[in-house]
């Protein structure tokens, strides 16, 4: 194994709205898939997003290409237990977002969501709250 433990998270649908918050369950395991409890894991939100870009190619001509940009939108850590913890995140703007797992600076699992918003475009003030359940 390359690591000594994994992290993994569950989302609990695939979509939230703008501004909620939403819980993340967190969990540890080793590399006989026992629960590990005491390690600090952390859950990593980021807004995905896509632009056109025009880039010159061979011999000069232009041409466009979709790169993908991501923005860290927020992190929330908690100790892991011998269940399930959880932290609390919130999506600020409408769009594509990940969230992945961390422990031992190492990502583990991931899942992708969409936030919403009628008539969205302006920004929701929110910040990360973590708990350990």
């Amino acid at each position: 194994h390359p690591a000594k433990r994994y992290a993994g998270l569950k989302l609990g649908k695939g979509w939230v709205d703008v501004g909620e918050t939403f819980p993340v369950s967190l969990g540890v395991i080793d590399t006989e898939g026992k629960p590990v409890s005491g390690a600090s894991v952390t859950a990593k939100l980021e807004r995905i997003d896509w632009r056109s870009v025009q880039r010159r190619g061979a011999g000069g001509a232009l041409r466009w290409e979709w790169v993908m940009r991501r923005t860290e939108e927020g992190r929330c850590t908690a100790k892991s237990a011998f269940s399930a913890v959880q932290c609390s995140l919130a999506a600020r703007h409408s769009g594509d977002y990940e969230l992945s797992a961390e422990v031992d600076g190492r990502r583990g699992g991931v899942t992708s969501f969409w936030a919403y918003r009628d008539a969205d475009e302006s920004t929701v003030a929110a910040s990360p709250r973590c708990a350990t359940v």
